[in-house]
């Protein structure tokens, strides 16, 4: 709460409206997001995850019951827990696809437990030699032109790679780097993306209402970019080698390579018969003296088609009467690799071969000169549009929809990759944050790169913070999932965190802090303020030399314990028995228990069937009952055929809340032949809907403005007491700026 006391005099409410002010501007701009988002058919969520990331992507009922015997999910509050998935679906069969959406669906509806699906079509394509394989005549998917799907190191496509390194902890070898321009690949993108979607679209659609928080979101690709996750070292080719014999393996001695016969074709007569050689030594296959000496000097052999002997054969071409057997394989032992890495530092190419020269050509940027950082985030921009295009006819809430970007490395912002360039306005950006993990807020361009972002959604869909102790994780979470309207907070990896106590405890607070302490606007937004201001009755700028006394609007009553109503149902009807909560009247200690209005007359029913269709509306008379804290009774409904509804309830000043249980589950309502009473539990309503049309927005905040001017109506002064005390004074403020996140009513 941003205030510590209720007793605080009227010249600090003066403050208190100049800092409203603020949170104002942001409530414009989000009621406009809302207002382009119901326009599209979607709801706005505002609920928020935190991810763990399964590094290995095996995720079973064993990970699930790991995580539940030290992390408490609930989804009660307003942040949820959830695990996260990433498919690497160049890499994965069809059938390996739809084995990992359905086993991590399955696993979700199961344990009540929200997912995070990664669709990554750039790490990982290793089978897709169709693809890559542009030099090698004797593997699968060989293709001259496939040279124009992976990138080059100039602007020739003689110059394409071979292979390409990256470190995620420790250097490993890969496939080329794609080339993100290239037709063939943009279309194999595609073809898998219209495949898989329509798949998860399916499982999202047939959720329940009140299960549709299980969908966190869905990611498009990982840390989208050129050079960062796919790097080439100078020569990098040679570390491919040509064509070796069948059944060889490569090795290598001295920094020279060599494929070495295995037993099953038996090794040359070496060292007078005996087949031992020293360490890092092997048979002188060149050496025609019947001994055939040990010797450090190796060469690529083939086998005598007519005796399997071997004999000496310069790279590539094996000599007369010798055969190359099949089969390929890659050069020396890794272990022997370069290991310097990338130092952006450095430049563009990270103090590497630059690479990107593909991309840019193909895309049309230019086809001459030195690749810059311009170019390459232009590259990125075009990638992410198609993505971003690709996915926009489904029918996903819009504001669970991400394209991975890798963000800007905060070494040297001006050699990197810009934050912007995944911001497409069609869905939302979202990037990698490890040294700024801390406080994105202090990640330079970030927020310029959120301006620009009209979707107003973004995520941190990889994360993770590197500091020490609980109160640094709870910290560093939190700064992270309240800055600038943040949706998720993706931790990598579950693997890394699951014995970090500080971690986890600082998770666990989180959670539970959610669902006991209603959310606080920020007073310090980074959201731009509107240009133009509302039609609607302009907001009145306290004067702080004026301090309004507050003059009860009625007589505080001496409060008795009514019976509770019991209407008289009239044949065919029913009696739906309901308590309603209402913020800042209770028992509790500190809010009202002895509301002027004992009595509510304004309660509203509306009952659906299954298929969203209204099809009754009642109203109906709840007394407060101070034992309970609650506003209780029983509402008449008539004529209502045997079926399944779910309902919806509100006062005048309430946002309509659809009737959940205590885990947060729509209550159905079974009618059944012969029951005339049903019993639907407590319903907590959001107040401060003072002008009743089921949000909460400029109006409500112009009404309760004006109120303490003594310039609003009977009227609105009744609704604008939030707390039903008698009076309009703070305590109604703060009911109506904790309720600020709970725009529109369901």
């Amino acid at each position: 709460m941003l205030f510590s006391s209720y007793k605080k005099t009227f010249g600090t409410l003066v403050i208190l409206l100049m800092l409203i002010s603020i949170p104002v501007s942001l409530l414009l701009i989000k009621q406009q997001q809302d207002t382009r988002q119901r326009a599209s058919g979607l709801n706005p969520d505002r609920t928020k995850y935190i991810i763990l990331n399964k590094a290995d992507g095996n995720i079973t009922q064993e990970t699930i019951n790991e995580i539940k015997n030290k992390i408490e999910i609930s989804n009660s509050g307003n942040t949820k827990l959830g695990i996260g998935l990433i498919i690497s679906y160049l890499e994965k069969s069809d059938e390996q696809e739809n084995d990992l959406i359905n086993n991590l669906t399955s696993l979700s509806i199961n344990n009540d437990i929200p997912i995070l699906i990664k669709l990554d079509g750039i790490s990982w394509w290793e089978t897709r030699s169709d693809l890559w394989n542009w030099w090698d005549p004797s593997k699968e998917g060989y293709n001259p032109d496939n040279k124009y799907n992976v990138e080059w190191t100039s602007w020739n496509p003689d110059d394409a790679i071979k292979i390409s390194w990256r470190n995620w902890g420790q250097q490993s070898r890969v496939k080329p780097h794609p080339n993100l321009a290239s037709p063939k690949y943009i279309e194999e993108k595609q073809k898998d993306l219209r495949r898989i979607l329509p798949i998860i679209q399916n499982w999202y659609d047939n959720l329940p209402p009140d299960k549709k928080y299980l969908f966190a979101g869905l990611v498009l690709d990982n840390e989208l970019s050129i050079g960062l996750n796919h790097y080439y070292y100078p020569n990098g080719n040679s570390y491919v080698d040509p064509a070796c014999e069948e059944n060889s393996t490569c090795q290598d001695v001295a920094n020279q390579r060599l494929c070495r016969w295995k037993a099953s074709f038996g090794d040359p007569v070496c060292c007078n018969g005996d087949f031992e050689c020293p360490q890092n030594q092997y048979c002188d296959i060149e050496d025609n003296s019947p001994t055939r000496p040990c010797s450090t000097r190796y060469y690529c052999a083939s086998r005598n088609s007519t005796d399997s002997t071997p004999s000496a054969s310069p790279i590539p071409t094996a000599p007369p009467g010798q055969t190359r057997v099949g089969g390929s394989c890659e050069s020396n032992n890794p272990d022997n690799d370069p290991t310097t890495g990338l130092n952006f530092y450095l430049g563009t190419s990270g103090g590497l071969i630059q690479l990107g020269y593909a991309a840019v050509k193909t895309y049309g940027i230019k086809d001459s000169g030195d690749i810059t950082i311009n170019d390459l985030d232009e590259v990125i921009k075009k990638h992410a549009q198609m993505l971003a295009q690709t996915v926009q006819d489904t029918e996903f809430p819009q504001n669970s929809v991400f394209i991975h970007g890798g963000g800007n490395i905060q070494l040297n912002p001006t050699a990197t990759f810009s934050y912007s360039n995944v911001v497409t306005n069609i869905v939302n950006p979202s990037w990698s944050f490890y040294d700024m993990a801390h406080n994105p807020a202090d990640a330079t361009g970030l927020s310029q790169a959120l301006d620009q972002n009209t979707t107003k959604t973004w995520a941190a869909v990889e994360w993770l913070y590197t500091g020490g102790g609980k109160e640094g994780w709870k910290s560093a979470v939190n700064n992270t999932l309240n800055y600038r309207n943040n949706k998720l907070v993706a931790i990598y990896n579950w693997e890394g965190i699951n014995n970090n106590t500080g971690a986890i405890d600082a998770i666990n607070e989180i959670l539970t802090e959610s669902i006991t302490t209603p959310p606080t606007p920020s007073p310090t937004p980074e959201a731009p303020t509107p240009t133009a201001s509302p039609s609607a009755t302009p907001t009145l700028t306290p004067t702080p030399t004026t301090i309004p006394t507050p003059t009860p609007s009625v007589p505080t009553p001496i409060p008795t314990n009514t019976p509770f109503p019991t209407p008289t149902p009239q044949p065919g009807n029913i009696l739906i028995g309901l308590s309603l909560k209402l913020t800042g009247i209770s028992n509790i200690e500190g809010n009202n228990n002895t509301p002027v209005n004992f009595q509510r007359t304004d309660a509203m029913l509306k009952i659906y069937n299954t298929n969203g269709q209204e099809v009754k509306e009642a109203n109906g008379i709840l007394i407060y009952n101070q034992e309970t804290g609650l506003y209780e009774g029983k509402i008449s409904i008539d004529s209502l055929e045997i079926n399944q509804y779910f309902l919806k309830i509100k006062l005048d000043n309430t946002l309509f809340q659809i009737l959940k249980n205590g885990q947060k589950q729509t209550v159905i309502l079974t009618i059944t032949e012969g029951q005339i009473e049903y019993a639907l539990g407590q319903v907590n309503l959001i107040s401060g809907d003072i002008n009743n049309d089921n949000k909460i927005d400029l109006l409500d905040y112009n009404i309760i403005i004006n109120c303490t001017k003594k310039l609003c109506s009977d009227e609105e002064k009744q609704q604008a007491d939030l707390n039903d005390d008698g009076k309009i004074d703070m305590i109604d403020y703060n009911i109506l700026l904790r309720n600020f996140s709970s725009i529109e009513g369901d």
